[in-house]
């Protein structure tokens, strides 16, 4: 509530009908008293020279993930916020064809690159301007099944899941990124 500039004794702050824990967990700004902003997001990770807007996804349906990954990375629909309690689940093409649209078309492409210790940061901005930053620090890597549950997989601490599909030019598996909420 303090982060968020919201009432701590006030479940609906801006009065809108929705609690904050709902507009935040929904990617809506709870300081909008017309409950229809979202809050941006960006995904910033330097090392890679990485940074793109996140896309609340509102389903699991393959064409419309697809299609919310042309505006940039895409939030998979029912994981937590991030900066959150849990596990916040984040996917980006490292490759896709020529005529694809969009351009992130390659925004993960040097996903392989980080290492434990590397940081990622996500910056949220209200429509009130206040910006809240959260620094994530990768914690470990691997590569499976694109329906590995360890990707999903749920925790008590405020964890970041970043995958892209790999080898680079397939979608054959997939390649896991864990990050740990610092601060």
């Amino acid at each position: 509530e303090y982060v968020h500039g919201t009432n701590p004794i006030n479940a609906d702050t801006d009065g809108d009908k929705y609690t904050d824990k709902q507009e935040i967990a929904n990617g809506y700004d709870p300081d909008d008293l017309t409950g229809n902003s979202k809050t941006t997001v960006l995904v910033r990770i330097d090392k890679i020279n990485v940074e793109a807007p996140m896309i609340w996804s509102k389903s699991e349906n393959e064409k419309e993930m697809l299609t919310d990954l042309e505006k940039g990375v895409s939030h998979y629909a029912g994981t937590t916020t991030p900066g959150q309690l849990g596990n916040a689940v984040i996917s980006g093409h490292s490759s896709n064809y020529i005529w694809a649209k969009g351009n992130y078309n390659h925004i993960f492409k040097d996903l392989n690159k980080l290492e434990n210790g590397d940081k990622i940061n996500i910056k949220t901005i209200q429509k009130n301007g206040r910006v809240i930053t959260y620094e994530y620090v990768v914690s470990g890597k691997y590569i499976d099944a694109p329906d590995d549950e360890r990707i999903f997989e749920n925790t008590d601490n405020s964890i970041l899941t970043l995958s892209t599909c790999w080898p680079l030019g397939t979608n054959l598996k997939r390649l896991v990124l864990k990050a740990s909420m610092v601060k």
